[in-house]
């Protein structure tokens, strides 16, 4: 008699199917453990935002306007839980006519938040009309459109670590005799220092790009120029017409 063995089945000695099946069933197994693992959730963390723990702490938000000392100030920035940034926009009624100096801080901090000063901004010192000095502090990197425009005793500017120096920021400081544009400066705006009539001496800070046009138009004293650097790289239309 001859007895015919199926492969793989009950009765027969080959054991390949078993093995087969048995790997098979272990790795079933081990998905369906792992489907009834309970993973703990991906924490979603706090719903509130910084500017939002911020503000509930400190009362600072970005667009906040409040009052250090002579100046007045809007918050531009959240950065951390403990520091922002400011910008510098006006001064206090009662000091607009009286400062004959001034001096950007480095910070104007609220209520324990701490708030650099990296910004001065449009018309912030317009028109002052005994302003004869101004030194910016060293977080201060931007100086907005008309900020000391038409301050006509100004005479004296430390530019300290500004590296920009906005459109008429300086138009029509009529005492400005010499100026030293800071070494951080890159571009100088758009009719940034127009009409300063008794400006003789301009020396380039070694890190300006860009003259923008009419810069330095209608200032017919300047006699001597000096560039300290090898970085410009445009100088717009009319930048030195008298």
């Amino acid at each position: 008699m001859i007895i015919q063995k199926t492969l793989g089945s009950d009765d027969t000695d080959d054991k390949y199917f078993d093995e087969k099946i048995k790997n098979c069933t272990d790795e079933w197994n081990k998905i369906q453990a792992a489907s009834k693992t309970s993973y703990p959730e991906t924490p979603k963390g706090d719903q509130t935002s910084l500017d939002d723990q911020v503000r509930t702490q400190y009362g600072v938000y970005v667009g906040m306007e409040y009052t250090v000392g002579d100046f007045i100030y809007r918050v531009t920035a959240i950065d951390s839980i403990t520091s922002g940034r400011t910008k510098l926009i006006g001064v206090v009624a009662a000091k607009k006519s009286k400062l004959t100096k001034v001096t950007v801080p480095n910070t104007a901090n609220f209520k324990g938040y701490g708030l650099n000063v990296t910004e001065v901004g449009d018309n912030a010192f317009k028109a002052m009309k005994k302003l004869k000095k101004v030194t910016f502090g060293a977080n201060v990197k931007v100086i907005g459109k008309a900020a000391f425009s038409n301050c006509k005793k100004l005479n004296k500017i430390n530019f300290k670590n500004v590296t920009t120096i906005g459109n008429k920021a300086f138009a029509g400081c009529k005492a400005l005799k010499k100026l030293t544009i800071g070494s951080k400066v890159t571009t100088i705006g758009k009719n940034a220092f127009k009409k300063c009539t008794k400006l003789k001496t301009v020396v380039m800070g070694k890190s300006v790009k860009t003259i923008k046009a009419k810069a330095f138009t209608k200032d017919n004293k300047i006699k001597k120029i000096t560039f300290k650097g090898k970085k410009l790289k445009t100088v717009k239309k009319k930048c030195f017409k008298q």
